[in-house]
């Protein structure tokens, strides 16, 4: 049944247990007529008890008295809060306590910063809230779609590699075939241009942000356009078979490189803040001049730390490479030969066993009654097997290129 009244206010409650306690209404049978009227949770039968008591004893106000104890919340004392963030960008709220002079507690400051002024900790120092969401728009859609939008122009430019021999024939006259890209250059080039050079802009000012590795997917996804290798190769091959040195490491060596430049700029504004750096409070910031001193300090040397990186990895067929930083061979392939070799380098391609393993086959087996990995294909199959071995056919060899040319599986 619907209440007659409903969400009464306290006052209203309190002015009925006024009038009919006045009629020598016991407690009870005031709390009765309450639940009647204004339901089950309107006051329980303690309150009324309390009301009534209060009111027996001459008490007529059915309003909350004011409260004696902390100042209350002025607008003259957030206009002295914010007044003293603005001067001091690193103020604490210790500080901020001791310079009100009055009795507010550490929550309430709290609340008056974060919530009534809006402001957050960004790398220690308290930025308006608009500016941090504008800062986190900026790194999770902005970055990110000018990335995404470069490589979309790079995948137009490496449509040509996709050609064929007799497509161009067709399509091009003889001089023109001279300067068409059919090789895994051409896409590097590209890629270095349009890609990296867009995602690495002013790095070592964002490079320690959380939003660093949705930078590093659409980076990793052009490696593989670059390769050719499938998608569940590891991260660690594609800098190798690119021959581009790995994100992180490229952002260590841009952020090397600028604080070493500011530092050789005694007159820059910034050059007294690197000198003589503010104490670090959080574990989670880590400023410019933390990771620059950090890799000066350590002389950060951008293929040393490749190779030591390369050398701890646990990656299938790791021994090809000695060096990752050097070229490798067979960069200049037509792109069939050169995706057909990465893929025996890697030992992920698409052959029967793992195409079972990916749900695109029912039947792991190769011609020869075997389970056909890349290792069988490349070692052991009858049909298809190359003699010279993986380390013949990684350095392209001329009898590792007519091999490639000639085997008719589609990897």
């Amino acid at each position: 049944m619907e209440l007659p009244l409903s969400s009464p206010a306290k006052c209203e409650l309190r002015s009925v247990i006024l009038f009919l306690s006045a009629k020598n209404n016991s407690p009870v049978e005031i709390h009765r007529q309450l639940v009647e009227v204004y339901g089950e949770k309107c006051m329980d039968i303690k309150n009324v008890r309390k009301w009534c008591r209060e009111f027996n004893e001459g008490r007529i106000n059915v309003h909350d008295e004011q409260r004696s104890g902390r100042s209350s919340l002025s607008e003259s004392t957030v206009a002295r809060i914010d007044e003293m963030v603005r001067a001091n960008r690193r103020i604490t709220l210790e500080e901020i306590e001791d310079g009100l002079n009055e009795d507010f507690s550490h929550f309430s400051v709290h609340k008056i910063v974060s919530n009534t002024l809006g402001y957050r900790k960004v790398s220690a120092r308290w930025v308006d809230k608009c500016l941090k969401e504008a800062a986190g728009e900026w790194y999770n859609t902005g970055i990110t779609k000018l990335v995404d939008r470069m490589k979309k122009r790079f995948m137009k430019t490496s449509e040509a590699l996709h050609w064929t021999r007799k497509q161009q024939k067709i399509d091009m006259d003889p001089e023109e075939q001279l300067y068409t890209p059919n090789d895994a250059n051409t896409l590097r080039t590209s890629a270095l241009a349009l890609i990296f050079s867009t995602a690495e802009y002013c790095a070592p000012v964002w490079e320690g942000s959380c939003h660093t590795k949705l930078i590093d997917t659409q980076l990793n996804s052009t490696l593989r356009i670059i390769t050719g290798v499938c998608q569940p190769t590891r991260i660690d091959w594609l800098p190798v078979l690119a021959h581009i040195s790995p994100p992180e490491l490229r952002r260590n060596e841009a952020t090397k490189k600028m604080y070493q430049k500011l530092l050789d700029s005694p007159d820059l504004e910034i050059n007294p803040i690197l000198q003589s750096p503010p104490k670090h409070r959080l574990k989670s910031r880590n400023p410019i001049w933390s990771r620059g001193n950090q890799l000066l300090s350590q002389n950060f040397n951008i293929s040393e730390a490749w190779t030591n990186s390369w050398i701890s990895s646990d990656i299938p067929n790791k021994n090809l490479i000695t060096s990752p930083s050097v070229k490798i061979p067979g960069l200049s392939l037509p792109r069939r030969e050169w995706v057909l070799l990465n893929r025996f380098r890697t030992g992920q391609g698409r052959c029967a066993e793992l195409m079972k393993l990916w749900g695109y086959t029912k039947d792991p087996n190769c011609a020869c009654n075997v389970p056909q990995s890349m290792s069988h294909i490349l070692d052991d199959c009858p049909l298809y097997k190359f003699n010279g071995g993986i380390s013949n056919l990684h350095s392209v060899t001329p009898e590792a290129l007519n091999w490639l040319k000639a085997l008719p599986l589609r990897l």
